[in-house]
């Protein structure tokens, strides 16, 4: 089997640099703060696209339309495409994520399923928060979740660390 060639571009974002890799199929990372271990080639040429998705993390209200190639199994697919239908501005629960996709006792799994995503905001599992309401870990650290959900105009004074 002939592994694919994956490209990839570095740019800067108000969370640090921001890691973007693509394959023939979309957008397969975009990684803060973070390097992918892959065989790839710098793509210059990725620089709109870059530009666009870096326009997304400073501001998670602009709408943001790109091919993605999501990258895991199907459970993992299944709640990062429910990801995608969480609104800018609003926050779930582990648990209220699990029953939305089905499997109303697996909030653990969609905790790791959050932790697996490769695609940092556009798949926006910072909009999971705890039963309590409060903020667990993200895979880019608790103060950029923090920061984009600040952004999207979440009131965090409710919110324990």
């Amino acid at each position: 089997m002939v592994q694919e060639k994956l490209r990839y571009i570095v740019a800067v974002s108000s969370l640090g640099k921001v890691f973007i890799v693509v394959s023939s199929q979309g957008v397969r990372a975009i990684l803060i703060d973070q390097a992918y271990d892959a065989d790839m080639q710098y793509d210059n040429s990725l620089e709109e696209l870059a530009s666009k998705i870096v326009e997304h993390i400073n501001n998670p209200k602009l709408k943001l339309e790109i091919k993605i190639d999501m990258q895991g199994n199907d459970f993992q697919r299944k709640v990062w495409n429910a990801l995608r239908d969480i609104p800018v501005g609003s926050t779930v629960t582990y648990r209220e994520l699990a029953k939305n996709i089905g499997v109303p006792g697996a909030a653990r799994a969609v905790g790791k399923a959050c932790a697996a995503n490769s695609i940092a905001v556009v798949i926006p599992c910072h909009r999971v928060v705890r039963s309590d309401g409060g903020i667990s870990g993200y895979r880019w650290g608790v103060e950029n979740k923090k920061r984009l959900l600040e952004r999207e105009g979440i009131n965090l004074t409710s919110f324990s660390s």
